[in-house]
């Protein structure tokens, strides 16, 4: 008897078996299974439709070559061996590019896929099939199992299930949250775990990992995926907000030690614009406050306005943000409840989670130190000699001779390290101290606050090539400090802060969120990053910073209330009132 899988189809190992005996049946079963899946995947690595189907049909048939002769070792392995001469296609695809439009060095090379790192990381289909079947089996009815299987397994777009099992996209909709919530014991704090301050841990733990990495794979699926959020401890005064967007409406998880709950908001239909709009308005301190508290006022009536009566009774504010939301500086949202102009950080503190983005680093040496690198110097602004593409950031900035010193960053860096020399040992690197090398080279390692005053060059078009500028202990020009450098080290950091432009802003990938230049260093192993979301001003920059430290060293606060504290300190100065020079200051935790 043929062997099949549970939903009725050939397995994999068949498909490979029939393929070797030269079945042209088994040939188009397998490219009708796993062509347009293969397809999304590889459309986010090359970005063109076009060559994506190209690259996906060479992927398939260098496959089905494989099977007609030689054979896989492991015929199980099928689905992962596809994945893998997928990607390798990709790269050589990239490289090819790159070699012909900047001839750039072997280091740009590694950086051209953008995504490869996110990719890389994705576990074989195989493996994923196996748990989704497990998790689908729980479900109840017959129907709904067999809709998910052909979402999550067959490559199936929510369309064409809705008209193949005739319910509505909001049906569709229920039918797959309800599988995430799982049984109304998933649904909230164990008993008992609540009055005892325990984590609360994700619904569907499997299935959420599984959907963060089929995201990225199947961005045309019609569904935004809300990432794990792992388990957090949260107190009495602590809330969770766990945001995910549709197309129609906004499924809001608010999660305290009561338990979690899901609140359904209605979805502004210019919310995207708002949000646009008041992020332009906060690049300068230019435009009126009054525009920015009405745009602060709507925002925060959408997002916050039907749960403001459980915010009053909280003090601790955490955000799990999705899409175009990882981009809004929560803490100048009004809540309804609050005067008018009156921002949520003004009694609340707020902090960002990055769920999934933190991994565990083995036991080392975390001495209570703070180590402070600023105004990297060098003296030659084309002493750099990597090639980059041509229309990067890090290229238009090196061929226009935009990088400028910063000796501002030394004046901030010495006044916290005569603040903090009274708490804690402190090591101050300046100009050609503060290298590259000193960082790739482990220095970093064993400090519990690290302080970065420099640059940080956002590159939205190649996230990859995003950089913090520094300097090189082996050439006269600036070197340049990028996420996958900063993600390998091994940090015990309980806080890094990067006192630079922009470092918390990066390109929005759906299920991940940002890819900042914040987030290596927590997946790096630093507990919190304090990042900003948008250029500031220099001077008023130091005097931040140095306020922070304050709250944090002298009235030993937590980050984030340290945070707050500066952020209200700010906010009534009279040369900083305008949120330009406090709202863009986010601290993000990892998990």
């Amino acid at each position: 008897m043929d062997e099949k899988d549970r939903s009725g189809e050939p397995s994999v190992r068949e498909l490979a078996d029939r393929i070797g005996r030269g079945d042209p049946a088994a040939e188009e079963a397998l490219v009708r299974r796993y062509g347009r899946p293969l397809e999304f995947m590889l459309r986010q690595k090359v970005r063109e439709a076009s060559l994506a189907a190209d690259l996906a049909q060479d992927a398939l048939l260098i496959l089905i070559e494989r099977l007609r002769g030689p054979g896989l070792d492991d015929p199980d392995k099928l689905v992962a061996f596809l994945h893998q001469t997928a990607s390798n296609l990709a790269r050589g695809e990239a490289r090819t590019y790159y070699r012909r439009n900047t001839h750039p060095d072997q280091g740009a090379l590694d950086l051209a896929a953008v995504n490869e790192p996110l990719l890389e990381d994705q576990v074989a289909r195989e493996q994923l099939d196996a748990i989704i079947r497990q998790l689908l089996e729980e479900l109840g009815q017959a129907r709904d199992r067999e809709l998910l299987k052909r979402f999550y397994l067959g490559g199936d777009s929510k369309e064409q299930l809705c008209a193949d099992f005739q319910i509505s996209p909001a049906h569709f909709d229920r039918i797959h949250f309800r599988a995430r919530l799982g049984s109304p014991a998933d649904r909230g704090v164990a008993p008992g775990a609540a009055a005892s301050g325990s984590g609360v841990g994700v619904l569907k733990p499997e299935l959420d990992a599984i959907e963060s990495e089929l995201a990225m794979a199947r961005p045309g699926s019609g569904l935004r995926v809300r990432p794990s959020t792992g388990a957090i401890e949260l107190d009495a005064d602590t809330v969770l907000l766990s945001y995910l967007l549709l197309d129609d409406r906004i499924l809001l998880w608010v999660t305290s030690t009561d338990g979690t709950r899901l609140e359904q908001l209605a979805r502004p239909e210019e919310l995207g614009a708002d949000i646009a709009a008041l992020k332009d308005w906060l690049r300068h301190p230019r435009w009126a406050t009054g525009r920015i508290d009405a745009r602060a006022a709507v925002l925060g009536e959408a997002l916050l306005g039907p749960i403001a009566a459980e915010l009053a009774g909280k003090s601790r504010v955490l955000v799990q943000a999705d899409d175009v939301l990882h981009s809004v500086p929560f803490a100048l949202l009004h809540l309804p409840a609050q005067p008018p102009g009156r921002p949520m950080i003004d009694t609340h503190t707020v902090q960002m989670l990055v769920p999934g983005s933190r991994r565990e680093v083995p036991p080392g040496r975390s001495a209570p130190a703070l180590v402070l690198m600023a105004d990297p110097g060098w003296t030659d602004d084309q002493g750099a000699t990597v090639m980059l593409p041509e229309h990067s950031l890090l290229a238009g900035l090196l061929r226009d001779e935009g990088l400028i010193a910063l000796p501002g960053s030394r004046i901030e860096a010495e006044a916290i390290a005569a603040r903090a020399a009274a708490h804690m040992p402190v090591r101050l690197r300046t100009g050609p101290e503060a290298s590259r090398e000193f960082i790739v080279g482990g220095g970093l390692s064993d400090f519990r606050i690290i302080h970065l005053a420099t640059h940080g060059l956002v590159d939205l078009r190649y996230p990859m090539l995003s950089s913090l500028l520094l300097a090189s202990e082996h050439a006269a020009g600036p070197a340049f400090l990028r996420p996958s450098e900063i993600a390998d080290l091994r940090l015990h950091a309980e806080l890094v802060v990067l006192s630079g432009c922009e470092t918390g802003h990066g390109r929005i990938l759906p299920g991940s969120g940002a890819l900042s230049l914040a987030r290596p260093f927590l997946a790096a192993g630093a507990d919190q990053v304090l990042a900003s979301l948008w250029k500031i001003d220099d001077g008023r920059t130091a005097r931040f910073m140095d306020r922070f430290y304050q709250h944090l060293l002298d009235d030993g606060l937590s980050p984030a209330e340290a945070l707050a504290r500066t952020q209200r300190w700010t906010r009534h100065q009279a040369d900083t009132t305008h949120p330009y020079y406090w709202a863009g200051f986010i601290l993000l935790q990892g998990q």
